[in-house]
């Protein structure tokens, strides 16, 4: 990408440029700008009133009290986070408005003593409980803002003594929001800060890693859209009035969000990811089918059309690369496109949903036909990502930016008639708007195994290198995974068997959890396999539908539905 300089007009109706342009600020240190994508300003706005959408992983892990003082050393841990910091410098850059646009805003670090202090002032060590920690981030003021979109806590255990052979556990939390990122780009962060953490450089060797010089132009990501290859126009109103669904929670105010947690064995994973082979769909198929069948169960009588949920589909296969060599590309940026979908049968509707998101992605069908849908996956991203930013502006009260989308008919009711004749072949088809209301969000990341259990050097360009491959493993897996399980010999994901200390397991990552802060009465389910195990949280506003034992015909809803789906799945 080549950096160009611009005046503030181009600044101002710049919506998919993919240069950052440069500047000198008043010391003369060279400052890199773009303005926010559309879908980087869809997330921005909801974030920038409330936090709506900012995103965190929290990590349960222990470390052998052996090795603790090292690994665990706040020092390291605040280099470590540095050169992650480098690497992805949208961890590190500031939002400026300018004329009533939002821009990233990236400027250098002047020295190494620079770049530590900015790491500090975005990591807190504490001793929270897990509980605590996610609540506070969840519920409290929030922690992330225009001046700083990334943040790291880590939970240090009680100060007791203890013997070389016992583990000290620890949480961590990493916050970011989701303008810059996604699932994706926690899981891979965290794992490229334990790797650094039990890594064979010391502490000084990682600081050094901050002194080379880095070529920012190549370095920042550019926006979405300028990423995904050129398309011919389709017909997206087909798309449109295929997305039909009437059922909705009831809501009411006040906001606290907590989240639900529930994990099945090993043996019961093996044996439900036996059940989807045998039926030819995985488990993130199958999730999509269960939920309407507990949305069934605990709704009888209520069920009209089938319910509507939406998920995110993981754009990164889909990317054109970027202009730079491989040990320099960021994988915190967002690529995501909204996919809305309905279910109700098990494995019919299973297999079905197998089906739509093969389509969806371009993962089925003859060569010829998957080129044509991956064309189709770009194009849909783009049309969504431009209608739902023109929705956000047209909310803030502000003019939409002129789009390839405003030439479409927003509803059936604008097509015409043209097999008419004579007078009325002006007349428009009048039919009622159909419903379009989606239950819930549904996030399925995909077999944690397949990134957590990773061997790769310790070397700082083929970490890097081999970040961004497995970015891309991980976002295809979030979308068609197979969801099989990696056999492990423990029950823990471990980091070790570092030259220079003994060949033993040095981290143990017992549990990750990932979810965002939500709007008022907002619902949110999410699946992973981590472990050889399957999890499944629930992340919703328990203030914000009615309560069970409150009197209201609708009282514990949501906890019937939760219910529900735990006994489909063990079903």
């Amino acid at each position: 990408m080549a950096s160009s300089n611009s005046n503030s007009d181009s600044r101002s109706k710049s919506q998919s440029s993919s240069a950052w342009e440069t500047a000198h600020n008043e010391s003369g240190r060279v400052e890199y700008s773009r303005p926010l994508g559309d879908s980087e300003y869809e997330y921005y706005v909801p974030a920038k009133q409330s936090g709506v959408g900012d995103i965190f992983l929290h990590a349960s892990f222990s470390v052998p009290a052996l090795h603790a003082a090292r690994i665990m050393d706040p020092h390291r841990i605040t280099v470590c986070w540095a050169v992650l910091r480098q690497n992805h410098p949208l961890l590190r850059a500031r939002v400026k408005i300018i004329e009533e646009e939002p821009w990233f805003w990236f400027t250098p670090s002047k020295d190494v003593q620079h770049v530590l202090e900015e790491a500090k002032d975005s990591l807190t060590f504490n001793s929270l409980e897990k509980d605590e920690l996610i609540s506070n981030y969840l519920n409290g003021s929030r922690t992330l803002s225009d001046e700083k979109m990334s943040y790291m806590v880590i939970s240090t255990p009680s100060t007791s003594n203890s013997s070389p052979q016992e583990l000290k556990t620890y949480n961590l939390l990493l916050c970011a929001p989701h303008y810059i990122g996604d699932g994706s780009s926690l899981h891979q962060c965290v794992h490229d800060l334990f790797e650094l953490l039990v890594g064979e450089r010391e502490t000084e060797d990682l600081l050094k890693l901050n002194e080379t010089a880095v070529d920012w132009v190549n370095r920042l990501p550019p926006p979405l859209e300028s990423r995904i290859p050129p398309a011919a126009k389709v017909a997206r109103l087909k798309v449109r009035f295929a997305e039909v669904g009437n059922h909705t929670l009831r809501q009411v105010r006040p906001q606290k969000t907590v989240v639900f947690e529930k994990s099945f064995s090993v043996e019961q994973t093996k044996n439900i990811l036996a059940r989807c082979k045998h039926h030819g769909v995985t488990i993130n198929n199958l999730l999509f089918a269960l939920c309407g069948v507990a949305w069934g169960r605990t709704h009888v009588g209520k069920v009209g059309k089938d319910p509507m949920m939406y998920t995110a589909l993981n754009l990164r296969p889909y990317l054109s690369p970027l202009p730079t060599s491989s040990n320099e590309e960021t994988y915190f940026f967002l690529a995501l496109s909204l996919h809305l979908t309905s279910c109700f049968r098990l494995w019919g509707r299973a297999k079905q949903v197998q089906s739509q998101v093969g389509r969806a992605t371009g993962a089925v069908g003859s060569p010829t036909e998957r080129e044509i849908l991956k064309t189709w996956v770009g194009y849909r991203a783009l049309m969504g990502a431009t209608e739902r930013a023109e929705r956000v502006r047209r909310m803030m009260g502000r003019q939409a930016a002129a789009s390839p989308s405003t030439s479409l008919p927003k509803s059936i009711n604008e097509v015409h008639t043209s097999w008419r004749r004579g007078p009325e072949a002006q007349c428009t088809v009048k039919l009622p708007p159909a419903p379009s209301a989606a239950l819930f969000d549904l996030s399925l990341i995909g077999n944690l195994d397949k990134l957590y259990t990773q061997v790769k050097s310790y070397s700082a360009t083929q970490t890097s290198s081999a970040s961004a491959s497995l970015s891309s493993s991980l976002s295809q897996a979030s979308i068609v995974s197979t969801a099989r399980a990696t056999a492990s010999p423990s029950t823990a994901m471990s980091y070790g068997d570092t030259p220079g200390l003994k060949p033993e397991q040095l981290i143990h990552i017992t549990s990750v959890t990932t979810a965002s802060r939500l709007k008022p009465s907002g619902l949110l389910i999410l699946s992973h396999t981590f472990n050889r195990r399957l999890w499944i949280h629930l992340c919703w506003d328990v203030e914000g539908f009615p309560k069970k034992g409150s009197g209201d015909k609708d009282g514990g809803e949501v906890e019937r539905f939760w219910e529900a789906l735990g006994g489909a799945v063990e079903e």
